[in-house]
């Protein structure tokens, strides 16, 4: 017997989503060090083909780009904003170069969508609903400290937010 599943929320929002854009800032980030798949799989510990995977399917945990941006000695943040009516742009991605030095630094992940949220007044229960997910889903991104990129483009479409992106050098 086969289960027809039903469409949720999140899944007509990510097909409004280019495909490429999600993690175009961190392919940019691997055009701009000169790396490949294999460095990145070499340095998170992973197999090639889960990297080739997140690439193929545009998505993978926050915390593996940040991990290993931070291993390049670069911080990684994420902001949403309410969308400029100048610009057309539903991504801002600015990376700054440097000598990488080796030291990591911790922060907390998703501060910034803790942030966005609270300015807008929705809480996780409303997020939830809103994704057509569960609310354990969305707390354990809390607990956890951790999310999938392609959540987040999907919550900046949901509330009319632009995401911005920055890779600066660590001071």
């Amino acid at each position: 017997m086969v289960k027809k599943s039903t469409p949720s929320l999140s899944k007509e929002i990510e097909k409004e989503i280019p495909s490429g854009r999600r993690l175009e800032f961190f392919t940019d980030f691997l055009a701009a060090m000169h790396e490949t798949a294999a460095d990145v799989a070499r340095a998170l510990e992973v197999t090639r083909a889960a990297v080739g995977h997140w690439i193929k399917a545009d998505d993978c945990r926050l915390s593996y780009c940040e991990d290993y941006i931070n291993r390049k000695g670069y911080d990684l943040s994420f902001e949403l904003i309410k969308k400029s009516t100048k610009k057309s742009e539903k991504v801002m991605i600015n990376i700054e170069t440097r000598e990488a030095t080796p030291e990591d630094s911790v922060c907390r992940r998703l501060l910034f969508l803790h942030s966005a949220l609270s300015k807008m007044g929705v809480s996780r229960v409303q997020l939830a609903k809103d994704l057509g997910l569960t609310y354990n889903t969305v707390r354990h991104w809390f607990v956890e400290d951790n999310i999938y990129v392609s959540h987040i483009f999907n919550i900046a479409d949901l509330y009319g937010l632009q995401v911005c992106i920055s890779i600066k050098p660590k001071d």
